[in-house]
Protein backbone atom coordinates (compact mmCIF):
# COMPACT_ATOMS: atom_id res chain seq x y z
CA UNK A 1 0.00 0.00 0.00
CA UNK A 2 2.60 2.44 1.07
CA UNK A 3 3.98 2.21 -2.82
CA UNK A 4 0.88 3.01 -3.89
CA UNK A 5 0.08 5.72 -1.86
CA UNK A 6 3.43 7.20 -1.25
CA UNK A 7 2.56 8.49 2.73
CA UNK A 8 4.79 11.51 4.45
CA UNK A 9 4.48 9.30 7.67
CA UNK A 10 4.37 5.65 7.93
CA UNK A 11 4.13 4.26 11.40
CA UNK A 12 5.40 0.46 12.20
CA UNK A 13 5.19 -1.32 15.40
CA UNK A 14 8.16 -3.48 16.41
CA UNK A 15 6.36 -6.32 16.89
CA UNK A 16 4.16 -7.42 13.47
CA UNK A 17 3.52 -10.76 12.87
CA UNK A 18 6.20 -12.55 9.82
CA UNK A 19 8.61 -9.47 9.34
CA UNK A 20 9.56 -7.15 12.03
CA UNK A 21 8.77 -3.49 11.94
CA UNK A 22 12.46 -2.94 11.41
CA UNK A 23 12.58 -5.00 8.54
CA UNK A 24 9.61 -3.24 7.09
CA UNK A 25 11.36 0.02 7.46
CA UNK A 26 14.58 -1.20 5.95
CA UNK A 27 12.77 -2.02 3.13
CA UNK A 28 10.27 1.35 2.80
CA UNK A 29 13.80 3.08 3.56
CA UNK A 30 15.18 1.73 0.16
CA UNK A 31 11.52 1.59 -1.72
CA UNK A 32 10.41 5.26 -0.31
CA UNK A 33 13.45 7.19 0.54
CA UNK A 34 11.26 10.30 1.50
CA UNK A 35 8.82 8.92 3.99
CA UNK A 36 9.54 9.60 7.82
CA UNK A 37 9.56 6.09 9.34
CA UNK A 38 8.40 6.14 13.42
CA UNK A 39 8.57 2.78 15.39
CA UNK A 40 6.46 1.97 18.19
CA UNK A 41 7.70 -0.43 20.49
CA UNK A 42 6.73 -1.74 24.41
CA UNK A 43 10.37 -1.93 25.33
CA UNK A 44 13.05 1.49 26.05
CA UNK A 45 13.56 3.79 22.97
CA UNK A 46 16.73 4.78 24.12
CA UNK A 47 17.66 0.86 24.14
CA UNK A 48 15.96 0.23 20.43
CA UNK A 49 17.51 3.27 19.06
CA UNK A 50 20.68 1.74 17.50
CA UNK A 51 18.75 -0.81 15.87
CA UNK A 52 16.01 1.86 14.82
CA UNK A 53 18.83 4.36 12.88
CA UNK A 54 20.27 1.56 11.19
CA UNK A 55 17.16 0.57 9.66
CA UNK A 56 16.45 3.86 8.85
CA UNK A 57 13.85 5.15 10.74
CA UNK A 58 13.18 8.67 11.93
CA UNK A 59 11.96 8.02 15.35
CA UNK A 60 11.33 5.28 17.86
CA UNK A 61 8.39 5.85 20.40
CA UNK A 62 7.26 4.03 23.22
CA UNK A 63 4.11 2.39 23.32
CA UNK A 64 2.70 3.64 26.69
CA UNK A 65 3.56 7.27 25.70
CA UNK A 66 2.18 7.61 22.22
CA UNK A 67 -0.74 9.63 23.73
CA UNK A 68 1.53 12.23 24.60
CA UNK A 69 4.51 12.04 22.07
CA UNK A 70 2.90 10.96 18.83
CA UNK A 71 1.08 14.52 17.28
CA UNK A 72 4.93 16.49 18.28
CA UNK A 73 6.80 13.79 16.88
CA UNK A 74 5.01 13.52 13.79
CA UNK A 75 4.78 17.60 13.53
CA UNK A 76 8.54 17.63 14.08
CA UNK A 77 9.50 15.18 11.08
CA UNK A 78 7.38 16.46 8.58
Amino acid sequence: MARELLPDVILLDISMPGLSGLDVAHRLRQELPNAKLVVISQHDPFIMLPRVIEAGCDACLDKGRLATDLVATIKNLV
